[in-house]
């Protein structure tokens, strides 16, 4: 293919040399002038088709790597749901696609394509593979709207940090730049240790992960702690979910 395009390229340049001495010359052209500059713009054509088709191949390709990539970043997502699952096998999980992002509201609500028919109920936790997101806020017949954790929610969230078999309890309050902002807790802890739901007073079942502690702040008594928590999630990024109920 390299080699027929090569030639095309020669033949048009010297076919292209002649007609420029043909065109040069005022005289009127002759029938085998007129054959050279049909020929001559046949070659040009067939050159620039060849481009075209290998331009659209070079499309194709890239459209289906990046599909590929999306395929496999799926599958990854949904390993390690299933992972998660099996640690949650006292409680329904139901797996769904993210089918609608409000824009307005990024980090307030988005839409999956489960509903009232799938078993879903309000207030059911929502969670990734990388842990928490939210909870069932409004259920239809075939899809959910999901509030997210990182807006401003209704009720604060009971939350745990278990050192050496010693569980610490604090709620995870509100989330600010980038963070989760856990109050009241009165013991020590450390940055870098997990922080994962209680299973307190809500829907959201034990155990699911938050985040990491990234920064410790106390009080003016210097008795009770704020904790700024980190989350592996990125946000931007939600592609598939598991809803969690009782």
């Amino acid at each position: 293919m390299k080699k027929h395009k090569k030639k095309l390229i020669i033949i048009g340049i010297i076919i292209g040399i002649v007609l420029i001495v043909i065109i040069s010359d005022k005289r009127k052209i002759t029938f085998i002038e007129k054959g050279i500059k049909d020929g001559y713009t046949f070659i040009i054509k067939a050159i620039s088709n060849n481009c075209e088709n290998n331009c659209e191949d070079i499309e194709q390709v890239e459209l289906l790597k990046a599909e590929n990539n999306q395929l496999k970043k799926d599958i990854d997502n949904l390993k390690d749901l299933l992972k998660l699952e099996t640690t949650l096998s006292e409680y329904k999980t139901i797996n769904a696609t993210v089918v609608d992002r409000n824009l307005g509201y990024w980090y307030d609500t988005l839409t999956i394509d489960k509903g009232q028919n799938d078993g879903v109920k309000e207030n059911d936790a929502v969670i990734s593979p990388k842990g928490l997101i939210g909870y069932i806020e409004s259920v239809n017949y075939e899809s959910s709207t999901v509030k997210l954790i990182t807006s401003n929610l209704k009720n604060k969230i009971s939350v745990k940090i278990s050192i050496n078999n010693k569980e610490i309890f604090g709620l995870l309050n509100s989330y600010k730049d980038g963070y989760f902002i856990i109050e009241g807790v009165s013991e020590d802890v450390k940055e870098g240790m997990i922080v994962t739901t209680a299973g307190l007073g809500n829907n959201y079942p034990e155990g699911i992960y938050i985040g990491k502690i990234s920064e410790i702040t106390t009080d003016n008594f210097d008795l009770v702690k704020t904790l700024k928590v980190k989350s592996d999630m990125n946000y931007n990024l939600i592609t598939l979910v598991s809803v969690v109920s009782k």
